[in-house]
Parts: structure tokens; C-alpha cells; sequence
């Protein structure tokens, strides 16, 4: 997984972050982001989310909510979210390729 630097003022000042409802799935943002590989793309599984971000320090979120975060960033375009064949679950952060967003070319 790439290392990110997430860069707070973007952040906060965002148009679409701010759309995003309640209020308090906007912070979550910040801890889903590095899920994302190189391309920016990442396994959008609620459970895996859950065990790999939330399970060892956050008891106040559930799959449950992971689902429901997920389908706030897409309904505000944030994410984009689709099923492979398989059944597996993929996401892909809309506007990562942006400069800064992803690691420098090595």
C-alpha cells in the first residue's frame, strides 16, 4: 500500500466532503483513504473495512456503519463503487489522481 500525505486544508475545505451527511461520517474520510493501492482503487468490503481500519480501536463503529459511510461518499461522488463477477466489492476515490493525492513516481 502507498504511503499518502492527506493534505488537511483540501480536506477540510472540501465541496463534496462537506455534503456529506450526518456530520460525523466526514472525518472518516481521512482514516479510508490510504485503504486505497496506487491506483486509488481499493476491495470496498464493509467487513474487511471494518477489521482492518475500526475493529482493534473504534467499538463505536460497526460494519454496518462502513456500509453506510461507503454509500454517503458515493451518493455524494466521493467514491465510486462497483461488484466484480466474482462478488467482490471495489471502490475507487473520484479525484485521487489529482496531483499530490498519489505517491510521486518512483
Amino acid at each position: 500500500m502507498p504511503k499518502r500525505v492527506i493534505d488537511d486544508e483540501a480536506l477540510w475545505t472540501s465541496s463534496k466532503l462537506g455534503r456529506v451527511k450526518p456530520v460525523r461520517f466526514r472525518p472518516e474520510y481521512a482514516n479510508l483513504l490510504p485503504l486505497a493501492l496506487g491506483n486509488g482503487v481499493f476491495e470496498a468490503n464493509p467487513q474487511s473495512i471494518w477489521a482492518r481500519v475500526y475493529a482493534c480501536n473504534r467499538p463505536d463503529i460497526l460494519p454496518k456503519h462502513v456500509e453506510a459511510i461507503l454509500a454517503e461518499y458515493e451518493r455524494v461522488k466521493l467514491l465510486f463503487r462497483w461488484q466484480e463477477p466474482d462478488g467482490r466489492q471495489w471502490g475507487y476515490w473520484v479525484g485521487i489522481e489529482k496531483p499530490g493525492r498519489l505517491p510521486a513516481p518512483s
